[in-house]
Formats: C-alpha cells, sequence, structure tokens
C-alpha cells in the first residue's frame, strides 16, 4: 500500500515534511495520552492534520500496530488473524479499510459478517471512533451501509446470513473482509462462489478474522488456519498483546472460568487456541483417544471367527460415509479398521467403494472370509434395492430410535471402550473430536471439514443395529466315529476357560 494519501492539499507524493509537533509527544505517543477521552479542539486539530499527511498509527496500541506492520509488509492476498477477544481486531480491520479506501481512489471494500445486524454492531461503534478524527473534507458521506469517499472510493457492509452471501455476486472488490468466521458454516463455499470471483479483476486481498470457533473441524481452522500456517500468512495474538487491558480485567477473567488458566474455554476465547473444541456444545465428549489407542495397543486382534460389520450414512447433498469393522466377541468389543467419505455420490460410487473397503478389510483379516457379513444403513429403499442388484451387496435397514437415544448407545460404548477406532480413520475420530450441536441442540453444525458428522452417524447406526451377544466359534472337523469328549472340572483348574475348552479344543 502507499504510504501517503492524495488529498485536496497534496500531490499523493511521499511527505517530506518534518513530523508535526505536538504537546503530546510523538503521533505514535497520541493515543497514551488519552486520544479517545477528552477530546478537546487542539486534540482534534492534531488528529485531523495527522490524518491529513496519511498518519494514522497513532489510533493503534503496540499490539495491533505491530499486526498492522506485518500485514502491510506481506504480499500475500490471503490473510487468516486468529484472535483472541479484547485484542481490537475489529478496530484493527475497519482502520485498515478506511485507509485503503483513501489512498486508493475508486476502490471497493466490503465488509462482513454472518448476519447484517452483527455486521453493524461490528462496525458502527469502530468506525465512529475513527471517524471523529477525521477534517470534514475527508470523511466519507454514509448512504444506508455504505460510506462513501469523495475520490470514488466505497466501504460497504454486507451480511451473509442471506443466501450464503450472493448479495455480494456479481461486483468487484479491492479488499473483502469477513469477521467472526467462527460463525460461519458454509466459510469455505461463501469464499470460493461468491468472495475469490470479485478478486478476478483486481487482484484484491482477503481478511478472514475471528476467535477460533467452538469445533476445531471448522472450516475456518481445519482448512484456513492449517493453510496459512503453511503458506507464512496465519496471524495470531491475544488480549495479553494489548497493553490497554488492566492487569485487573486479566484477573477477573482467568477467575472467572473454573479451572482458571488451564479451562478450555478461557484457552479458546482469550488465547486464541484453535485446537479446543467447547465442552459445553460438543456432541460426543465421552470419546478418549488417549485411552482408544493404548487399548488398541494392547488388543490381540480378532478371534479365529468373528462377524465382519459395516455401516453407512447415505447422503448426497450431505456426504456419505462408510465405515468397516469387526466384532471381537471374545472381549464384547467392536473395532474399526475402514472408512470412507465420498462427496456427491451415486450408486456407482457407492458400490464400488464398498467393494474395495471389504476387499481391503479381508485381505488384512482373511479369517472373516467365511462368515457372513453384517451391514446396516439408514433407509433409503431404492439405493439399497440398487446395491443388491448390481453389487449384490445386501444392507440392512438401521434400527433408528429417536435421535438422542441412538447416539446415547452411541456414547455409551465409547465410554465403556467397546468401540475402538483404529488411527488410519483419520475422518471417524475428527468428527467424534470436534463435532459441536447447534445453538438449539437438535442438530450438529455443518461445516466444510466434518460435513454433518457423516462418518458418527454410520458407526452409529451399525452399533445400535448389530447383535452384540453373538459369538462365532471355530468350526472343529470330527474324523469318521469321532465325537466330542466333554472336559471335567479338575482338569479346568487353574485354567482360563473359554466355551470350546468343554469340548477338548
Amino acid at each position: 500500500m502507499e504510504d501517503h494519501i492524495a488529498t485536496e492539499r497534496g500531490t499523493g507524493e511521499p511527505n517530506t515534511e518534518p513530523e508535526y509537533s505536538s504537546p503530546y509527544g510523538t503521533a505514535l505517543e497520541l493515543w497514551r495520552n488519552g486520544a479517545d477521552e477528552n477530546l478537546t479542539d487542539e486534540k482534534r486539530l492534531i488528529a485531523g492534520e495527522l490524518i491529513r499527511r496519511g498518519e494514522f498509527t497513532w489510533l493503534l496500541h503496540p499490539g495491533q500496530l505491530k499486526l498492522y506492520d506485518a500485514l502491510q509488509s506481506s504480499n500475500s492476498l490471503t490473510h487468516v488473524l486468529n484472535i483472541s477477544r479484547q485484542f481490537g481486531k475489529s478496530f484493527l480491520m475497519v482502520l485498515l479499510c478506511l485507509i485503503y479506501c483513501l489512498r486508493h481512489p475508486g476502490s471497493k471494500i466490503y465488509y462482513a459478517a454472518p448476519t447484517k445486524e452483527q455486521v453493524k454492531i461490528i462496525v458502527k461503534d469502530n468506525i465512529n471512533k475513527i471517524l471523529r478524527y477525521f477534517p470534514k473534507d475527508l470523511a466519507p458521506k454514509k448512504a444506508y451501509d455504505t460510506w462513501t469517499f469523495k475520490n470514488g472510493s466505497e466501504f460497504r457492509l454486507i451480511g451473509l446470513n442471506m443466501n450464503d452471501g450472493v448479495g455480494v455476486r456479481g461486483g468487484s472488490a479491492h479488499i473483502a473482509v469477513l469477521d467472526e468466521c467462527r460463525d460461519m458454516p458454509n466459510l469455505e463455499y461463501i469464499i470460493d462462489s461468491n468472495i475469490r470471483p470479485m478478486f478476478s479483476t483486481t487482484n484484491g486481498k482477503l481478511f478472514l478474522i475471528s476467535t477460533p470457533p467452538d469445533s476445531p473441524g471448522h472450516a475456518f481452522t481445519a482448512k484456513y488456519i492449517a493453510e496459512g500456517i503453511a503458506g507464512g500468512y496465519y496471524h495470531h495474538a491475544t488480549y495479553k498483546d494489548n497493553p490497554r487491558t488492566s492487569p485487573q480485567f486479566i484477573e477477573s477473567v482467568i477467575k472467572s472460568f473454573p479451572d482458571g488458566e488451564n479451562s478450555p474455554g478461557y484457552k479458546r476465547e482469550y488465547l486464541a487456541d484453535y485446537t479446543i473444541a467447547n465442552e459445553n456444545t460438543k456432541v460426543v465428549s465421552e470419546w478418549n483417544a488417549v485411552k482408544n489407542d493404548e487399548l488398541l495397543s494392547t488388543w490381540k486382534g480378532f478371534p479365529d471367527r468373528f462377524r465382519p460389520l459395516l455401516g453407512m450414512d447415505i447422503g448426497f447433498n450431505d456426504n456419505t460415509a462408510i465405515v468397516v469393522g469387526g466384532y471381537d466377541w471374545s472381549t464384547g468389543t467392536v473395532v474399526i479398521t475402514h472408512e470412507a467419505v465420498l462427496k456427491n455420490a451415486i450408486t456407482t460410487t457407492i458400490g464400488e467403494k464398498i467393494g474395495e473397503l471389504q476387499k481391503d478389510f479381508l485381505a488384512k483379516h482373511p479369517s472373516a472370509a467365511n462368515d457372513t457379513w453384517a451391514m446396516y444403513s439408514d433407509n433409503d429403499p431404492r439405493l439399497l434395492e440398487e446395491l443388491f442388484l448390481s453389487y449384490g451387496i445386501k444392507i440392512a435397514k438401521a434400527h433408528k430410535k429417536d435421535k438422542h437415544a441412538s447416539l446415547n448407545n452411541l456414547k455409551v460404548y465409547l465410554g465403556l471402550h467397546k468401540l475402538l477406532i483404529v488411527p488410519e480413520c483419520k475422518q471417524l475420530r475428527f468428527q467424534l473430536e470436534t463435532g459441536v450441536w447447534n445453538k438449539s441442540r437438535n442438530d450438529y453444525v455443518r461445516n466444510d471439514a466434518v460435513g454433518h458428522l457423516d462418518a458418527m452417524e454410520a458407526c452409529k447406526y451399525l452399533v445400535n443395529s448389530m447383535n452384540w451377544n453373538e459369538a462365532l466359534y471355530r468350526k472343529i472337523e470330527l474324523a469318521p466315529n469321532q465325537r466330542l469328549t466333554p472336559v471335567g472340572k479338575e482338569q479346568m483348574k487353574g485354567k482360563a476357560w473359554h466355551p470350546m475348552d468343554m469340548f477338548g479344543r
């Protein structure tokens, strides 16, 4: 961005005049001397002159200034800002947008939030704090939700709750800011379908800013933070980087959480720790990956005979998820070993994928080849019939109880560690770790990273429909005229008992 603005008084060339002196010291020190409070005529005059000269940094505290410099010095067209509460992230972004409008005549800037009401609340107070320092001849005119500058630049507010932001389609933009990304369930779709096309002729910049979402599975974390870290355009700051935050406030914040600084809520909201899910909204709090893997490390594998299992959750707009595993009846444990998550899947895609999963499972567990698969799915009669007629895959309709009752059964099996999931099933484990309820707690939060918890749903159908009382004993081949001889109690003393021991296995 350019260093100075073009105004009626200047040409836009770099300003070579000495720094404007004042009783308050340098421009950068002005905020420390109460720029926001007790705005006297003298302070207003100083502030107006600084803005006319293109100097805005005195409005920022050192933490904001450090972040502003990082953004200005970067050539990246995307920036991901994971910032905690009470840092002043929205103030910084509104100021950055207004600076750009002044320095780039004819520019178009869109500032978006999940709802129109929310974006107004976010921007209104911040923009008023900034514009009160503007000289009248530089101040923009406001009409509805747009501020228009004399140089033709526009700063416009957008609420994305109407049809995922289609209201911005068709226009061009030099900057687009998406604030509170945590509350945008279809973030990836909004960006790819509606925002990025606006940059096709402008080489515009995208700023994604938010505190961490309730779930690390949200696209802001799973996709954009991950890509930002890899690409070098990720930025992180907390309220501790704001020197205006008093020690008393910090102490009161910490005390407001049950476990103080160790509370997950404190870490997520005030330290911007994006790896933590909100325990109050988490769908399955019983999942414990550490304990799961510890038990898997001592598991001896499936018995000689066991029932191979498959669960499926059918979707088209939502994903289709398939999980495959087996029932270890000797320990009463289901072990999920394979998974697949398919987007916009048709019958052919699903049938071929089931065949691939079964083939790989039997290659690793050949003893299951002699036993019939137990397969369950939510009800789509036509699809299930097509799978049977075209691929010979016979899938039973899952037992669908009340949604919460079925989920509670799944949670019980997870809590008792009677359902184990191998590390290779990354999507299923990720959904169990990060899935959260919506605000009404009547449905799961959909997002691009975890879908609609489809793999978890497939697993739920499986454990609610299978026969947990089944035991498949090893077949015994008898020679002609041979019969099984029961073993006496004396011979069994001190030995581990197994049903087949009764017949001298």
